[in-house]
């Protein structure tokens, strides 16, 4: 269940049956079957529903595969569209600020790492920003995925990246269009001199476990 910015009104996903489940909305005051809306026109996947900002995603099976949708502004459910030859097998939204949306995506040759995308304002169109990005499993079957926003400062991301086994930690400042690699500090607490530069391979790693809450049936869900 879900509150939104309009007064009174809840989002809620209501099970049919052990695979499917209903989209339904409500005035908060009234909710009776005869006052509930159905935005998403048919069954969605349980525990698929995600509910931020301007933006609502769900996710339907169809022949094994994960479709996912989106509508912006409350408006009708549009399929997201990801980069051609791209398969997902598990999305993550990361963030929804900006009237963009940032999604962690894991294709099906993927199982340690997820690819980063960043959407247009419509929240339909995907490009890719980062390309395996660390993931690992919690201790209850949750995604643990080493990215982080950092809060108060717009469009600011760290991610850690696994490159030829090698894991290093990479900064963006525009919400993943452009991403360097993270420069060590020049003295450390005790003020001595690390001796550190990226040209000889030395930079910093980081631990940035974002908690990723993944639903059983490994569907959509929001960070």
């Amino acid at each position: 269940m879900g509150l939104d910015k309009e007064p009174g009104l809840i989002h809620l996903e209501t099970s049919i049956s052990e695979g499917q489940a209903l989209y339904v909305t409500c005035k908060l005051q009234n909710c009776t079957d005869a006052n509930k809306g159905k935005p998403f026109p048919g069954y969605i996947d349980p525990n698929s529903l995600v509910v931020q900002d301007e933006y609502v995603f769900v996710q339907v099976s169809a022949a094994g595969r994960p479709i996912y949708y989106v509508s912006a502004k409350r408006d009708v459910f549009t399929p997201m569209k990801l980069p051609k030859y791209t398969l997902p097998k598990d999305l993550h939204v990361i963030s929804t600020d900006e009237n963009r949306v940032v999604a962690a995506v894991q294709e099906w040759n993927q199982n340690e790492t997820y690819n980063l995308y960043v959407s247009d304002t419509s929240g339909v169109y995907y490009t890719l920003a980062l390309e395996n990005v660390v993931s690992s499993m919690g201790p209850e079957g949750n995604v643990m995925i080493d990215l982080y926003e950092v809060a108060g400062i717009k469009g600011m991301f760290l991610a850690n990246k696994k490159t030829d086994n090698q894991v290093k930690t990479h900064i963006t400042y525009n919400r993943g269009r452009d991403w360097r690699l993270l420069q060590a500090p020049h003295k450390d607490l005790r003020g001595n001199s690390i001796h550190c530069v990226l040209v000889s391979g030395c930079v910093s790693y980081m631990f940035l476990y974002r908690m990723c809450a993944l639903p059983s049936n490994g569907g959509l869900d929001r960070s």
